[in-house]
Parts: structure tokens; C-alpha cells; sequence
């Protein structure tokens, strides 16, 4: 007997109570108006509304959503044909309670492509929620707790190089320094650190407006221009005539490109050239930047974006401790973007970064 014959043996009422009403997560169907027609046990629980009270209302008199004014996915799924997973939302219980949910969507749609009914399913999100404010808060006390001592040495150490605590020897000077550089160092791997753990929990802070892009690549190639004439590279800008404006954090996408260009004349050799160029591709912004440099071995390529990974190039490895472009893709998909990396050991590579307009 095959798996379609044993079901033949389940009524589909039994079925569909199975599949709805044991469910953990909120359920309930809507009609053509948005008119709750069915509503099972878990959503009684989550919004505090019993089934038979639930249904005839329209879902937004029910969830009362964040989402219901001006951007029910039910809405938008029966306009375009679109899915939606996991929106987070805040809904009001019966009792008037905010409650943070992970909501998603499905709508049934007709040959013309108006919504015939709908489906939502949802999830309470709170312990969720409570758990990435705790994150957020020991990343703020983990940040106070790690820079406040590089902070006290760098002082002191600068001070002594100062002679505020009397003349120094040669010899004392030195170390020194020796010791004032390695505090920089450490000062930048905290803060390159601390940057992945707040792209991470989502506390990365962005402040969007519409930026030229033309712009924003031009000045960082300029910020450059002297550590490139020192090497003899030339760093070459290909832009069209005119791109659209796109909403980035300016501060945040600059260092994504500086830290692209910077590792891009560190590889290069002398009198070679770095290409930045800039394109509209659909929706998005495409930038490609490209160096002559040694190139990524095949097998280190798929790992570059990783934390701490650090790959050999031209058999010696890279300085730093692995952060610089885990980070830069962590700002990247930040903005809803992505970036990728094509490169043939002894021919250079090339970095590319997508962002929708």
C-alpha cells in the first residue's frame, strides 16, 4: 500500500484539524476581504481572542498589526502573487498587550490573479526578542569592558614618550613605542571585532540617505592616491555618465570600500593598476573592484568572508587577524546587499558588491 492509499484511509476534516489545529504556531484563513474564516488553538492563545469570537472579524480587528495600515502582506500576495517568511511584526492581544511575532503568508489566487483567501501563520517572538536585547546590552558592556584598558595604556604610554615622567633612554623610548604600536593594534582589532558582533545581533547602527555613488567611490580612490603613487599603481575609475541616488550609510559603505582598496594596492604590485567601476544592473548598483595582484588560491576563495580566516597569498600570510572582510560583508548584507569575489592565483581578483536601489 502506498503512502497516497493510507491516506485514503484519513477523512480530509481529519486531515486538515492535523495539519491546523495541532499546529504550535497561530493559524487562521481570511477570505477575499480579509474576514477570518477559520482560527486554531494557538492563535486563540497568542492573541487571547477565542475561535468563535476571531472569526467574521476582519484579521486587522483581531491583530490590530503593525503591518495592517499600510503594508499587509496579504495584500501586496494578492496584488503581485508574492510569499512572504518570517516578517517580524508586533500585533495587540485582546487585552491590549504589544506582542513582537515572526510572521508568514500565503495567498490562494484566482486565473486573474485576485486573492480568492489567505493563510497567515505566526509566532510569538518575545523570548526572542528579550534574548537580542541581552545581546545587545553585553555587546555595549563587552565594548566599555575591552577599550577602556587599550584606552588607560595608550595614554600613560604617550605620556611617558612625552617625558612627563622624566627623560628617556634610547633603549626606553623604543620599547616603547614598540609598546604604543602594539596598543594601536589591539585597539583595532577590538574595535574590528566588536563591529562583526554588532552586524550580527542587528545592532549595527545605519543611518541611510541618498548618496551618489560616483561620489563616494571617487573619494576613497583620492584618499588613496598617495600609498598608490608610492607603489606606482594607478587606480583607474569607470563610471557611466550619471547612476541613480541610493540610500546607504555613507560611513559605513565608505569603509566597506576602503577596506577593499586598501587590501587591493597592499597585493598589487608595482605599476600595476586597480580598476573601480560602477554600474546600474536592474534594481541594483554594481561595483566591481579588480587588482593584478597575486590572486586567491582556489581553495581559500569560498572562505575569504569567514571570521578569522586568513588565506596565503604568494605563500606568505596576510596580516590582521581575519575580521576585515567578514565585516565588510556584514555591513554589505546590512543594506539588503551582497558581495562575491572571482580571482585566478597570478592574475588578480576581482571583488563585486550588489545594492538595491
Amino acid at each position: 500500500m502506498n503512502s497516497e492509499d493510507r491516506l485514503g484511509y484519513i477523512s480530509k476534516e481529519k486531515l486538515y484539524d492535523l495539519l491546523t489545529m495541532g499546529m504550535p504556531v497561530g493559524f487562521f484563513i481570511v477570505d477575499r476581504d480579509l474576514t477570518i474564516i477559520d482560527f486554531n488553538e494557538a492563535a486563540e492563545k497568542i492573541t487571547g481572542w477565542p475561535r468563535e469570537e476571531a472569526i467574521g472579524k476582519k484579521c486587522s480587528e483581531v491583530l490590530k498589526s503593525n503591518l495592517c495600515s499600510g503594508a499587509c502582506p496579504l495584500k501586496s500576495e494578492g496584488e503581485k502573487g508574492k510569499h512572504h517568511i518570517g516578517l517580524e511584526a508586533t500585533i495587540k492581544t485582546r487585552f491590549g498587550t504589544e506582542l513582537p511575532v515572526f510572521l508568514s503568508s500565503s495567498a490562494l489566487l484566482d486565473d486573474r490573479g485576485g486573492m480568492i483567501a489567505g493563510i497567515e501563520l505566526f509566532r510569538d517572538a518575545s523570548d526572542r526578542k528579550k534574548l537580542e536585547t541581552q545581546r545587545k546590552n553585553f555587546i555595549s558592556l563587552f565594548a566599555h569592558d575591552l577599550k577602556i584598558p587599550v584606552v588607560l595604556t595608550g595614554g600613560l604610554v604617550t605620556r611617558l614618550l612625552q617625558e612627563k615622567a622624566g627623560r628617556l633612554t634610547d633603549k626606553q623610548r623604543k620599547y616603547l613605542l614598540a609598546i604604543q604600536r602594539e596598543n594601536q593594534k589591539l585597539d583595532r582589532y577590538i574595535h574590528d571585532f566588536l563591529e562583526i558582533l554588532r552586524v550580527e545581533t542587528g545592532y549595527l547602527q545605519m543611518s541611510r540617505v541618498a548618496c551618489c555613488m560616483e561620489d563616494i567611490l571617487a573619494g576613497v580612490a583620492e584618499s588613496f592616491q598617495v600609498r598608490a603613487n608610492e607603489k606606482n599603481i594607478a587606480i583607474v575609475l569607470d563610471f557611466p555618465n550619471k547612476l541613480p541616488l541610493i540610500d546607504v550609510d555613507k560611513y559605513q559603505i565608505e569603509r566597506v570600500f576602503n577596506n577593499l582598496v586598501d587590501n587591493a594596492i597592499k597585493y598589487s604590485p608595482s605599476g600595476s593598476t586597480i580598476l573601480v567601476k560602477a554600474w546600474e544592473e536592474g534594481d541594483s548598483i554594481m561595483i566591481e573592484i579588480r587588482d593584478q595582484g597575486p590572486g586567491i588560491p582556489a581553495e581559500d576563495l569560498p572562505h575569504i568572508f569567514e571570521y578569522f580566516f586568513r588565506s596565503s597569498v604568494s605563500g606568505k600570510e596576510t596580516a590582521g587577524i581575519g575580521l576585515g572582510l567578514a565585516s565588510v560583508r556584514g555591513i554589505v548584507e546590512a543594506h539588503g546587499g551582497r558581495i562575491w569575489a572571482k580571482s585566478k592565483v597570478g592574475r588578480g581578483t576581482s571583488f563585486f558588491i550588489q545594492l538595491p536601489r
